[in-house]
């Protein structure tokens, strides 16, 4: 299946402790199954600060002090990078602010606006409405039927018609998406 990526997608990388808002702060942060039991029978040194850091319940999760993640230290970096590396992440950890969503072409990644610097490289990059291939995954899920791209174009078209006021297109877009003033 192929992946699909808009150009500014490259661009991305978590700047850690530079963050003035950082996603270890304020959110329970999930353990996947794969990682929980790489934690679990993991034999490195820091493996036993992390097991004694998982909160178990519906979902597995990293304590939290003072809102923080326990893995989070006072310069704002990560302790489980430090200590093992980033490939021992939870897939939270190391997908976020990424997102997928299957298209009629494919599967598209994108970069939410949780993030700080996901917002600074969306709203500064000049190509923002331009999606390339960037590559193949193994995916077993099937395409969405639901054609996406389509619809983006349209959503673009809207937002980026110079010709009416900036009103107009909001308008135009709450008849379209509906009115986020009356939820």
């Amino acid at each position: 299946m192929r992946l699909f990526a808009p150009l500014y997608y490259k661009d991305f990388k978590c700047i850690a402790d530079k963050c003035k808002h950082s996603c270890c702060i304020g959110w329970e942060i999930d353990i996947d199954g794969d990682t929980l039991s790489r934690y679990e029978t993991g034999e490195a040194d820091y493996c036993e600060a992390i097991r004694r850091s998982i909160e178990y319940g519906d979902t597995p999760h990293f304590a939290l002090s003072a809102d923080r993640c326990v893995h989070l230290d006072s310069d704002g970096l990560c302790k489980i990078i430090k200590n093992l590396g980033e490939g021992w992440l939870s897939d939270i950890c190391r997908e976020h602010p990424r997102f997928y969503n299957f298209t009629k072409a494919g599967l598209e990644v994108g970069l939410g606006l949780s993030c700080e610097e996901a917002c600074r490289i969306i709203l500064t990059s000049g190509g923002y409405s331009e999606i390339a291939a960037i590559g193949e995954v193994c995916d077993t899920a099937r395409a969405n039927d639901y054609d996406a791209v389509a619809e983006r174009a349209r959503l673009y078209a809207i937002l980026s018609d110079k010709t009416r006021s900036y009103s107009a297109r909001l308008e135009e877009l709450y008849s379209v998406y509906g009115d986020p003033r009356r939820i």
